[in-house]
């Protein structure tokens, strides 16, 4: 239940999304994917399936940070039961233009994988750990700044002798940095310097450092 709000909260937040026709810094990515990895060996799960959600921010020079959770239902292969397995991460990445929205990016990062109570693993209850994470991925666009995103990635943790494999599919949504507003200021007649703004430059002005009116 916990991972199903946690997907849910950060769906509404992808839909939410403002359309953008770039990816340009200062811009906000969200989204959510249907996810399968394979077998995960510290916690004794076989391969499972579930989703994902992310949320990101674009930065200069093509990089972009972003924020991961993912939530999946593996069974445990002693127990034969299934549990909730979550991965939280930031990433990372480095993406390459391939249109007006489309690009296909490299991501690394770092993420703590959590499962429910009712793991066990050795008949002991399964403990939380943390595994680094390389993808590689692209986005399409499919209209306005809705991208088809899909990714494969790996992950290792050497301490646990872990690696693993996954893939997700999904949707993307950009939405664009706001526009700094620029406010006019007329100059004062003549191009002379009026410091208060009332209208007379400040040679004639008797009243200096006094508003107009």
């Amino acid at each position: 239940m916990e991972a199903r709000r946690w997907l849910a909260c950060l769906g509404l937040i992808s839909l939410a999304a403002i359309p953008a026709r770039a990816q340009a810094a200062g811009s906000v990515e969200a989204g959510i994917a249907a996810l399968w990895h394979n077998k995960i060996k510290p916690v004794d799960a076989l391969s499972g399936f579930g989703g994902t959600a992310r949320l990101g921010l674009w930065l200069p020079a093509r990089f972009s940070v972003e924020a991961q959770i993912e939530a999946t239902s593996p069974k445990n292969e002693a127990a034969r039961n299934r549990f909730t397995l979550l991965y939280y991460s930031g990433s990372l990445l480095y993406n390459i233009p391939t249109g007006e929205s489309g690009s296909v990016y490299l991501r690394a990062g770092y993420g703590l994988y959590k499962p429910s109570s009712d793991c066990t693993y050795l008949s002991l209850q399964c403990n939380q750990f943390g595994a680094a994470t390389a993808a590689f991925g692209v986005r399409v666009p499919i209209g306005g700044a809705v991208n088809i995103r899909g990714e494969v990635f790996g992950r290792n943790r050497s301490t646990y002798d872990y690696t693993g494999v996954g893939a997700s599919l999904g949707i993307s949504l950009v939405r664009p940095r706001k526009a700094g507003s620029v406010v006019a200021t007329p100059a004062p007649a003549g191009g002379e310097v009026d410091e208060d703004g009332d209208g007379v430059p400040d040679k004639r002005d008797k009243c200096k450092g006094t508003p107009k009116g």
